[in-house]
């Protein structure tokens, strides 16, 4: 049994590094096709390693080359490589969610990338990422400081406030209408972004051992 079992893992670790070397080609084939225009091509080899479990540092390459295609699987990619064990991917996954303007998760990634800023090392450092940062806050400022309904500008505290805290307006109706809009609707947003906190939480408290 001993020996039966010191196979087992030896098989599962040659397992383990074969699938990572054939994940890591995927990538590479993925990007040929996108530098020979074939963006189909490349996105089905991506999502095909999205929705396997694949090592978190596949899950980045995948993101960087879907953010490349500016495809809105990026965002996906990079959070699947955060739930995989690297938290370098979350201000990689709210940069991909400031591109697409969706302003309520990018804040909540955003917040989540400043949390977990010891995790980054030194490829490349959290200073490399600071202006970046701080110009996102900007950006949030300001969207809070116009109403998300009709546009105009909010001045001191007259304002009704979202629950998700990333949009503010001038009245209930104009918060009712930018909840409904068809174009650009808030409404799903809001309650994924909402989701997506507790998530992030419980995934923080985890990897903290209950401390933060």
């Amino acid at each position: 049994l001993p020996k039966a079992e010191a196979y087992a893992v030896k098989a599962i670790g040659l397992h383990t590094a074969y699938t990572l070397i054939a994940n890591e080609r995927l990538v590479d084939i993925a990007r040929e096709f996108h530098l020979s225009d074939d963006n189909g091509s490349a996105e089905r080899i991506l999502s095909r390693l999205i929705s396997e479990k694949s090592d978190s540092n596949i899950l980045s390459s995948a993101g960087f080359l879907l953010l490349d295609m500016q495809n809105s699987l990026a965002a996906l990619a990079y959070e699947k490589s955060v739930t995989a064990g690297s938290n370098r991917g979350a201000m990689s996954t709210a940069n991909c969610y400031f591109k697409l303007e969706k302003y309520c998760l990018a804040k909540i990634w955003l917040l989540y990338a400043c949390m977990t800023k010891n995790d980054y090392g030194t490829d490349p450092p959290w200073s490399d990422w600071k202006d970046w940062r701080d110009e996102r806050r900007q950006e949030l400022r300001t969207i809070r400081d116009s109403c998300g309904g009709c546009g105009s500008a909010l001045e001191g505290e007259a304002r009704e406030m979202c629950a998700c805290l990333t949009y503010c307006y001038c009245s209930r109706d104009c918060q009712k209408r930018h909840w409904n809009r068809s174009e650009d609707g808030h409404r799903e947003e809001c309650k994924e972004s909402r989701k997506r906190k507790f998530q992030l939480q419980a995934l923080l408290d985890k990897r903290s051992g209950g401390k933060s």
